[in-house]
């Protein structure tokens, strides 16, 4: 059983997929300050509750946008399961092609999102990732990474918006029925959502004009994909276990025998 951890700005995903399934996840907050100890204590606690045995575990890789934690978690995974994690990155085997002016500026998550969707769909795609940040990247034809694209979270625009005004109380975000704000709650949570959903059309629309492309797939993934996609006027796919899944494949190019 291998064990996947994609540490995002907020939090982080642990997967275990054992003969190239998914068969457990967890998520814990993204915490600076922890020790290597304390991540030990958390995440042997999640293990306990879901039933699955540290003995399980041979293997694991970690996809990190947060290098302060990337220490502390693998001294961690290390001292509970006796195997030495591999970090994305430099030196690390992913076959994607990268055409950007700096590749090695390009976080383990996006390349972790981009090599699961070429597993799966033939090129060009376009990938959306819904995190702290909302992240737009393009793969042409040939199976090229040309571009990203960072835009504001969902979350951080809604949790900016809620901090910085003094007159707007927090709300829970949901999918707003239809366009209406009526009242500073639905202001709040349409214009946040809406404005997501109208930008990510926005960038999918004006990146097929530039790249003449007719026929391109567009993929979601994140905590706010359910949120955001269902409003967008583009065909979305979602896919909610894209970078862990793309992970798990970058530790079989990397790891198996």
């Amino acid at each position: 059983m291998i064990l996947v951890c994609d540490i995002g700005n907020s939090t982080i995903g642990l997967c275990t997929y054992d003969k190239d399934k998914a068969t457990g996840k967890f998520e814990l907050s993204t915490d600076r300050s922890k020790s290597a100890d304390e991540y030990s204590i958390l995440i042997e606690n999640l293990f306990r509750m879901k039933g699955i045995s540290k003995e399980d575990i041979n293997g694991a890789v970690i996809g990190s946008v947060v290098p302060e934690i990337n220490t502390s978690l693998s001294r961690a995974i290390s001292s509970l399961f006796g195997v030495k994690p591999i970090t994305v990155g430099v030196g690390i085997k992913t076959s994607l092609d990268i055409k950007t002016d700096r590749p090695s500026e390009v976080g383990a998550d996006i390349v972790a999102n981009c090599v699961s969707a070429l597993s799966e769909y033939e090129p060009p795609l376009i990938i959306v990732d819904f995190a702290t940040s909302t992240t737009i990247v393009t793969i042409d034809k040939t199976k090229r990474l040309t571009d990203v694209f960072i835009l504001p979270g969902v979350y951080s625009s809604y949790s900016a918006i809620t901090r910085d005004a003094a007159e707007i109380a927090s709300v829970p975000l949901f999918t707003p029925r239809s366009l209406s704000g009526k009242n500073t709650a639905a202001s709040v949570n349409a214009g946040v959502v809406y404005g997501a959903a109208f930008a990510l059309d926005g960038f999918i629309k004006k990146i097929k004009n530039n790249l003449s492309l007719n026929d391109v797939t567009v993929l979601a993934t994140g905590g706010g994909a359910p949120l955001v996609t269902p409003l967008c006027e583009e065909k979305i796919i979602r896919k909610p276990n894209l970078t862990c899944d793309g992970l798990y494949q970058i530790y079989l190019k990397n790891c198996a025998n």
